[in-house]
């Protein structure tokens, strides 16, 4: 915007139209009232709203695009092109469909475990069994560990009780709540 240009809006104090959306809705610009020149007045105007229908302009305020509304509250200094806002309508599209691609996948993926859980809960399906139970051969079978493991020698018996380990008093497990009674001050 020219110099010049700018100083006539500021002397006739018009709105001037600043831009619109893919909807049809019309963005201005009015010039800042204050000393400030870079805080001007950005307003919408719906595309065939009435001013009696306060609801529905407070439903379609929602639905603006993302680059006006930044526009608007001053956070972006220049208006977005058409090519920009037909850009963003294009990657939302991308997403939707990626999305629907995902939840497609994931309801495949969630038949299929169906079909291979087990009929009752106490009985398991072999492939399972034998895929929970490979990795554990693998970690036996590497390199450097013994194939054969020789038994630790157990403790002998003693004549004293044996005492349970000391709890630690930072523990993360979950502990038995055993009630005491309230004691007394002085006793």
């Amino acid at each position: 915007m020219s110099f010049l240009s700018r100083i006539w809006r500021t002397l006739s104090g018009r709105a001037y139209l600043v831009g619109r959306d893919l909807e049809g809705n019309r963005y201005y610009e009015y010039p800042s009232t204050s000393e400030d020149a870079r805080r001007t007045k950005r307003v919408v105007k719906y595309v065939g709203l009435r001013m009696e229908q306060p609801a529905e302009a407070a439903m379609r305020a929602r639905t603006l695009p993302v680059q006006w509304t930044t526009w608007l509250s001053h956070t972006r200094p220049n208006p977005p092109t058409i090519e920009e806002l037909e850009a963003d309508v294009a990657r939302q599209r991308r997403v939707l469909a990626r999305v629907a691609f995902i939840e497609e996948r994931e309801r495949e993926r969630r038949a299929r475990m169906a079909l291979q859980a087990p009929a009752e809960p106490g009985q398991e399906n072999p492939n399972m069994t034998f895929e929970r139970a490979q990795p554990l051969q693998q970690i036996n079978s590497a390199p450097g560990s013994h194939a054969e493991k020789t038994p630790e020698p157990k403790p002998e018996p003693t004549g004293r009780p044996v005492e349970p380990e000391p709890i630690p008093v930072y523990s993360d497990e979950p502990q038995a709540w055993i009630p005491q009674a309230p004691r007394r001050r002085g006793e």
